[in-house]
């Protein structure tokens, strides 16, 4: 992934660990919402200390679970001129007996508070907010913090800026679960200045 990564001229600060971030998906049935994760093995946590030094126009945090991006590295990365940008996921799922499983996220205020924009699916946003309703959702999410809201849901895509909704269709020739057939890793991006 690295070097696919460097090939497209993406600079790119690896840092080893003795484990990669590992999850196996299970669908149970064809509704694409409905799905079982197991981790396998993490690769920790990212720390302020790593993100420090590097300027970018934009972070986009991109976790698979609560505590690999702590709140210390948002508020490191908010000390800087950028635009944050937050994926829901890694922040309200948890690790239980190997299995992801969404939880209360009590820090969500504090967090939100930081992010410029916040992608979630319709899943996500109800265990957030408590609304079923995507577009009351949205709005929700917006009064903690960020100016726009990502929100995908089974037939396409709602964005929320805070004063307009936009939705677009998907109309996919073949659905491969919600993470695709290449899975998820653990990721923090970000785009250089200039």
């Amino acid at each position: 992934m690295v070097d696919e990564l460097k090939a497209l001229g993406v600079r790119v600060f690896a840092e080893a660990t003795p484990h990669s971030t590992c999850l196996r998906l299970e669908y149970p049935s064809s509704n694409p919402d409905e799905r079982v994760i197991y981790i396998t093995s993490s690769a920790g946590a990212f720390t302020p200390s790593e993100v420090v030094g590097i300027s970018a126009k934009a972070f986009v945090i991109g976790a698979s679970v609560r505590g690999e991006v702590p709140v210390d590295v948002i508020r490191q990365l908010r000390k800087k001129e950028t635009l944050i940008s937050l994926d829901l996921q890694g922040f309200i799922r948890v690790v239980r007996d190997g299995k992801l499983i969404f939880e209360p996220w009590p820090e969500k205020e504090r967090v939100l508070s930081m992010v410029d924009i916040l992608k979630t699916d319709a899943v996500e946003a109800e265990l957030l907010t408590g609304e079923k309703d995507i577009r009351v959702a949205a709005k929700g999410i917006v009064h903690w913090g960020p100016r726009e809201v990502v929100l995908t849901h089974r037939d396409g895509v709602l964005v929320y800026d805070g004063d307009a909704f936009h939705e677009a269709n998907f109309f996919p020739k073949k659905l491969v679960g919600r993470s695709g057939p290449r899975g998820h890793v653990c990721s923090l991006l970000w785009w250089p200045d200039g």
